[in-house]
């Protein structure tokens, strides 16, 4: 059954949520898994399949390949940067109002963007990027393709 307003079931919502490690008394951040439901691919990024017909992802630009969209990482680090916004708000230092976690996003990405860039001037100098959380985690990986 799908949840009122949305094209996902609360079970696909539950399952991506947890895959992206919201765990289920944080109710309040299960629109970060129902956006990463419905995240396009980037330009730069295909989908493939294997042989035994196993979901994977290659990026032309950087020729990458990634068991996980591409996009999981940046909603897991959206995820635990407004989890520490929240608890900070909640301290009595700031309100939680839609003004505020709008605002609240908007920093997350601007922060989102700025260790994009890092990493794209270390990839530039010649430098190696790590860091790039559970690339192989076809474990616990998602359900269906986007």
């Amino acid at each position: 059954s799908k949840q009122k307003g949305t094209k996902y079931s609360k079970v696909e919502i539950q399952q991506m949520a947890k895959y992206l490690g919201i765990v289920a008394k944080e109710k309040g951040f299960y629109w970060i898994a129902e956006e990463a439901l419905g995240a396009t691919l980037p330009p730069e990024w295909q989908e493939h399949r294997t042989e035994d017909e196993t979901l994977y992802y290659y990026s032309s630009v950087t020729k990458e390949s990634s068991w996980e969209h591409p996009l999981d990482i940046y909603f897991r680090f959206l995820h635990r940067k407004l989890r520490r916004m929240k608890k900070y708000n909640k301290n009595g230092k700031g309100k939680e109002t839609p003004h505020q976690a709008q605002r609240d996003r908007e920093l997350v990405d601007v922060l989102w963007n700025m260790e994009q860039e890092n990493k794209k001037a270390q990839i530039r100098r010649g430098g190696v990027v790590g860091g790039s959380e559970g690339t192989d985690s076809r474990s616990g990986s998602r359900t269906g393709s986007r």
